[in-house]
């Protein structure tokens, strides 16, 4: 029911959007998928140390790799630089997509596509599960570690681009001086 009414509202949020989740609808989905991902670990509760157990930490890790990778990596990147990681910024996995040169329906398309691709994983996870060997689940966690590698270097690429970018509107050549404010 809750998939049903998310495909139907995706509908009606694509270019040009009509409406918007916001900020409530948003966190209840959060909370919502992450009691799912409680639900499997506990349903496929196995001895400790086995392979299944594995597969029950991946099975969420692969669900929220997207929103997990952008924030792990805003984080880090926050508090290496001495800021505080709750305050909101302009650096995160999109801005730097768009900074790295991707238009807003590339950047969509990568992420839409990103997104679809860990979920086909994790249905697949769960479907198969019983089936799946350690090789799968070294698979999965190497699927997230690349994608946690390719964030980085999209944020590099963008965080060069964008400081291009800035030292080209800064400078003013000497026949041209910037406008000077008066204040009274």
């Amino acid at each position: 029911a809750v998939g049903g009414s998310l495909i139907g509202f995706l509908f009606h949020n694509a270019h040009p959007s009509r409406i918007y989740m916001g900020d409530t609808g948003s966190q209840f989905l959060g909370v919502f998928i992450a009691a799912l991902s409680i639900q499997v670990l506990w349903k496929y509760h196995e001895p400790v140390g086995s392979v299944v157990q594995l597969k029950q930490f991946l099975i969420p890790l692969m669900a929220f790799s997207v929103p997990l990778i952008d924030t792990t990596t805003v984080v880090i990147h926050r508090i290496a630089r001495g800021q505080s990681p709750f305050v909101g910024g302009r650096d995160h996995i999109t801005h730097h997509f768009a900074y790295a040169g991707l238009k807003d329906k590339q950047v969509m398309y990568l992420l839409g596509g990103w997104t679809a691709l860990s979920g086909l994983l994790t249905v697949l996870m769960i479907y198969y599960y019983q089936q799946v060997t350690l090789t799968m689940v070294i698979a999965g966690y190497s699927f997230i570690i690349c994608s946690f590698l390719a964030t980085q270097y999209f944020y590099d690429l963008g965080k060069r681009r964008e400081s291009k970018h800035e030292k080209s509107k800064s400078f003013q050549p000497a026949a041209f001086p910037a406008k000077q404010s008066v204040t009274a």
